[in-house]
């Protein structure tokens, strides 16, 4: 199969194009830059340079493939409203353009909608927003907050990178996956944040969460809920490393750029 992927030289892009290739697929990808493109071509990718906002590109990647994953998302713009409008978009294209055309489309989301000890099929909608946790903790100035109590979803790259693939080889149109692995605490999450940045972490309630912004609704959203029809569907057993152990061993230089 032809693949068109966004986002390919991103944390998840650059972890799918393996999978796809080693499984016998061909791959294009969408970079922003000559530099990204070298990146993905060492990986047996075929580069187109441009962004999401580029509909003639996004044309391009759908027409001449059998199937696009969109894991794009622009992070240069620093209004979360912004970055999710730009998503929706070029995901609202794409789907205009491969509109009948029995082609596949596979979106990367997020997980903090799902309520707890809901199961994949429970999920009517696409799920709520993507966000990078770290970031938006960082951002908080002072302390790094959360609520005692909650859980959050985590799974390793490389092992959410084969779930796209598994989905695209054999999911049914309309199918709902969770590419989760793990349910860490927020509490244990913001500890190791606090060690790595040499910052203090504090405990707020749920009501003082709100005070956070779009980071607030994360802090709230307790996850932990069902991933076993996505598991046995798919045969799919998750095996990275998880996100403290991760964590813990990542240089200290990843948080301060942060």
């Amino acid at each position: 199969m032809k693949v068109f992927i966004t986002g390919a030289s991103g944390r998840l892009g650059s972890r799918i194009i393996p999978h796809l290739i080693s499984r016998g697929h061909t791959v294009a990808g969408l970079v922003r830059s000559t530099e990204k493109a070298k990146k993905i071509e060492a990986l047996g990718a075929t580069a187109l340079i441009g962004t999401t906002a580029d509909q003639g590109l996004l044309r391009k990647g759908a027409n001449e493939n059998d199937a696009v994953i969109h894991c794009a998302m622009d992070h240069k713009d620093a209004d979360l409203g912004s970055q999710m409008k730009g998503e929706r978009e070029a995901l609202d294209f794409f789907a205009d353009v491969l509109e009948g055309s029995g082609k596949v489309l596979i979106s990367a989301n997020g997980t903090v909608a799902v309520q707890p000890g809901s199961d994949e099929h429970s999920q009517s909608a696409p799920i709520g927003p993507r966000a990078e946790t770290e970031k938006a903790v960082l951002a908080n100035a002072g302390f790094i907050p959360y609520v005692e109590g909650l859980n959050w979803s985590a799974c390793n790259a490389d092992d959410a990178a084969l779930l796209f693939v598994l989905a695209l080889e054999t999911a049914e149109p309309g199918t709902i996956v969770h590419a989760v692995q793990e349910f860490p605490q927020l509490k244990a999450i913001a500890q190791v944040l606090g060690e790595k940045t040499k910052m203090d972490t504090k405990a707020i309630t749920k009501e003082q969460a709100k005070d956070f912004g779009f980071f607030g609704i994360l802090l709230q959203a307790h996850q932990d809920f069902s991933t076993s029809w996505t598991k046995k569907t798919f045969g799919w057993q998750p095996k990275g490393q998880l996100l403290l152990d991760e964590m813990k061993h990542a240089d200290a230089s990843f948080f301060k750029a942060v």
